[in-house]
């Protein structure tokens, strides 16, 4: 968290993600998981100014000039509140950073609504042109639920996943009562929220981390080394170390 380049870069990032082929994606790959992100760490940013500067030239175009630089200004802003997060947005790889994009979709839904407009009313006596401006938002409305619920699934798979690490942690560990140091390596969690969530069943127990294997944990002992395998958080080994063992 601060101020620094990476502000901007979020800003640019967050903005050109809320136009990304998301739904059409999602509607019809429905084998593929995600979009790739681009590569470079600047392509979005270049990109976002283009594309914020030719939305607003259409709304003037189409004589709607405030309502396509709300719709704009509010996509990019509602941003800046979280922007200062030392992590580089395009991406919802954590459940938190998917939820910062609802407010500015806001103002991404604004700018669809206004160019379906422009396709709706572009040439109205074209039959043709009409039926497809029905049938665009139809797959918009499609692909968005979508993939809406694919995150969901996705997040709460992860959550049950979160439950049964701690459940199996705090259980298995509560077999030796004369030790409530737990060393962890390999925690398939984010270790400050491992440690948070048995602290909420075992407020007694101390939690630390540790990345050097029995030797490092064995300068905690008397303590339960806990190691989870890298690649299956499923396979769990709980070793207790004995002070001077």
């Amino acid at each position: 968290w601060g101020l620094g380049a990476h502000v901007i870069r979020n800003l640019g990032g967050g903005f050109l993600y809320q136009f990304y082929p998301w739904p059409v994606f999602s509607l019809f790959f429905p084998k593929a998981a995600s979009i790739a992100q681009p590569a470079s760490p600047f392509v979005p940013e270049v990109l976002a100014l283009p594309l914020a500067v030719i939305l607003v030239w259409i709304g003037h175009a189409l004589k709607k000039p405030f309502e396509m630089s709300l719709a704009v200004g509010w996509a990019a802003l509602a941003l800046l509140p979280v922007s200062p997060f030392r992590y580089r947005f395009f991406s919802t790889d954590s459940i938190s950073q998917y939820r910062y994009y609802y407010l500015s979709s806001v103002g991404s839904t604004l700018v669809i609504a206004i160019l379906l407009r422009l396709l709706w009313n572009w040439n109205a006596r074209s039959r043709l042109r009409r039926a497809a401006t029905v049938g665009l938002f139809i797959i918009l409305c499609a692909g968005y639920m979508v993939r809406v619920d694919r995150l969901e699934t996705k997040w709460h798979v992860y959550t049950q996943m979160c439950k049964n690490v701690v459940n199996v942690v705090v259980t298995e560990s509560g077999k030796f009562h004369d030790v409530t140091t737990l060393a962890i390596e390999n925690s398939p969690l984010a270790f400050n929220y491992l440690g948070d969530a048995i602290a909420l069943d075992r407020p007694d127990y101390t939690t630390v981390e540790v990345k050097g294997g029995r030797a490092e944990a064995a300068r905690y002992a008397p303590c339960l080394y806990v190691s989870f395998s890298k690649g299956d958080w499923k396979l769990l080994t709980i070793v207790k170390i004995k002070k001077d063992s």
